[in-house]
């Protein structure tokens, strides 16, 4: 299976024949059309493949190869790091399998307010920042860009253009940090060098964990428009001919990866009837879960698992802490910072810091706006915008 160049790979919006990145205009379409928008993320390839078989390939194989499989694709490659599990296992296969990294990408808005304590920059200071020192330490070579977004953000918030549009240019992800995260490449002059360049850079992203369900006796996965966290629809469709993004997890030319790990949680839930569908696919039962069982169920597939010697119970850690476990053979919680999941899609915590800024206000005022002219449908929460639109989700992948 070749690679895909164009940006279809992470999913558009279908209402009857017109075809968009946005969801804002996919629901805008929907008032004048009356047809329901149908996301669709690389149907043709998922809806083929045999899901139902379990790879043979170990996970640490399998991330493997598929680091490989970029890295002979592309010239230059990046990895934006947030600080997370995921995007820290992609580090840990390329380094663990001597697979070259180009460069590490983190960002904050640090210069806004210096303080280590703020969610924006308290994980990279506890966590990414120290692992990419430590890196170095080793003498394993990359360059590590820190990047600095105060500006840009400031930017975006005063372009009048972006008051009325920026609804446009975010599906699940609303945030002004997360938006200004899609210029990244073109106001970098090194950045800019390579795109005008026949060298092939590629920004390599950690998105996401198997989204599990239970449906018709069944268990199965899907996707979720939530890729936006990585690559937003502006990037989508400028979709620069020398500009090339790949998610590592979810991509449809190394699927056995999202099918192995789905049936290990498969599998797991089965042995020890912990799963518990509450319908958003990220709900696991572990009150009834001890460490030994984990412990045992991973060393015997070949894994391994950081737990302290003493845990007997996991009431202490959440539900997507096993799904950790049980596919990220590094993991360990008690090496993470983590400051939790937002409660806002639309003005995350992480931009705390311009909350009393005229321009935030202002342009949080007409993101509102726009967004109260959506069906209360679309919202997560009837009587609060500010949890943000109902994600879109793929049809049902049955893992048996």
């Amino acid at each position: 299976m070749t690679m895909l160049k164009n940006k279809d790979k992470f999913g558009f919006y279908q209402v009857g024949d017109r075809r968009t990145y946005s969801k804002i205009e996919a629901i805008d379409l929907q008032k004048q059309t009356g047809i329901h928008p149908h996301w669709n993320f690389n149907e043709e390839f998922f809806g083929t493949y045999d899901w139902t078989r379990e790879p043979t390939e170990s996970l640490k194989k399998l991330y493997a190869r598929r680091a490989q499989q970029i890295r002979d694709a592309y010239d230059y490659l990046v990895i934006p790091y947030s600080g997370g599990i995921d995007s820290g296992n992609i580090i840990d296969t390329f380094v663990e399998n001597n697979i070259k990294i180009d460069e590490i990408m983190t960002f904050n808005i640090y210069k806004s307010h210096n303080d280590p304590t703020s969610p924006d920059v308290s994980e990279l200071i506890h966590v990414a920042w120290p692992k990419i020192k430590l890196l170095q330490d080793r003498g394993i070579e990359f360059k590590h860009r820190d990047l600095d977004q105060s500006d840009r953000v400031f930017d975006l918030l005063k372009d009048p253009k972006l008051l009325l549009d920026r609804a446009y240019y975010g599906n699940l992800h609303m945030g002004a940090l997360q938006f200004s995260i899609s210029y990244v490449r073109e106001t970098e002059p090194d950045y800019q060098q390579l795109r005008e360049s026949d060298k092939k850079m590629v920004f390599v992203w950690g998105s996401d964990k198997p989204r599990m369900y239970y449906e018709n006796g069944k268990y199965c996965l899907k996707f979720m428009d939530m890729v936006d966290g990585c690559v937003r629809p502006r990037t989508q469709i400028i979709n620069h001919p020398n500009e090339h993004d790949e998610l590592f997890y979810w991509d449809p030319t190394s699927v056995d990866i999202v099918c192995k790990q789905g049936h290990i949680l498969k599998n797991f839930f089965k042995q020890f009837h912990n799963f518990v569908d509450n319908g958003d696919g990220a709900t696991y039962n572990i009150t009834n879960t001890y460490a030994g069982q984990v412990k045992s169920y991973i060393n015997e597939h070949g894994g391994t698992l950081n737990l302290p010697d003493n845990l007997k119970h996991l009431q202490a850690f959440t539900p997507l802490e096993l799904v950790n476990w049980l596919i990220y053979d590094n993991y360990d919680p008690q090496a993470l910072f983590s400051i939790g999941k937002p409660t806002s899609r639309i003005t995350s915590w992480r931009e705390n810091v311009f909350n009393n800024d005229l321009e935030l206000g202002l342009a949080t005022k007409y993101l509102i706006q726009k967004l109260s002219t959506v069906a209360q449908y679309w919202w997560n929460k009837p009587d609060n915008i500010y949890g943000g639109l109902k994600m879109c989700v793929s049809p049902a992948y049955y893992l048996e």
